[in-house]
C-alpha cells in the first residue's frame, strides 16, 4: 500500500508531500502503479527544486529513496504559498485518481489547506 500524506498550513507558509510504501500491484521494476505515484512526488520535487534561489524562506527538505519520498518547504509570502499549493493540488488530483482507480493500493490523507484541494 502506497500511503501519502499532503499537508498545508498558510499560517506558517509550510507545504509537505510525504509518501511511503509500495503497491505491489506488478513484478518489482514493472508496477505501474508505483511508477505512476513516484512521478507525481518526482514532479512536486522538480517543482520545488527549480525554483529560484530566496523564493523559500529556508531551504526545502527534498528526499526521495525507494519507497519514500519527503518534501518540505516553507514559503516567505502568501502569493508564494498560493503558488506552491497550486502546483500541489495538481499533484493531489493525480493520487486522488490513482486511489479511486486502485483502493488496494493507494491511500492519500489531506491536512490543513490541502483538504481543499479535493
Amino acid at each position: 500500500m502506497i500511503s501519502v500524506v499532503l499537508n498545508a498550513n498558510k499560517g506558517n507558509g509550510s507545504l509537505e508531500l510525504h509518501m511511503r510504501g509500495h503497491a505491489d500491484s506488478g513484478e518489482y521494476g514493472k508496477d505501474l502503479i508505483c511508477a505512476s505515484a513516484s512521478i507525481l512526488a518526482y514532479t512536486y520535487a522538480y517543482e520545488v527544486d527549480n525554483k529560484e534561489p530566496g523564493f523559500f524562506l529556508k531551504e526545502p527538505i527534498v528526499s526521495l529513496e525507494e519507497g519514500e519520498a519527503n518534501i518540505t518547504c516553507l514559503t516567505k509570502t502568501s502569493d508564494d504559498f498560493e503558488e506552491m499549493l497550486t502546483i500541489m493540488s495538481v499533484i493531489a488530483h493525480g493520487f486522488y485518481v490513482l486511489m479511486n482507480e486502485y483502493p488496494e493500493c493507494v491511500r492519500i490523507k489531506l491536512f490543513g489547506e490541502a483538504k481543499s484541494l479535493i
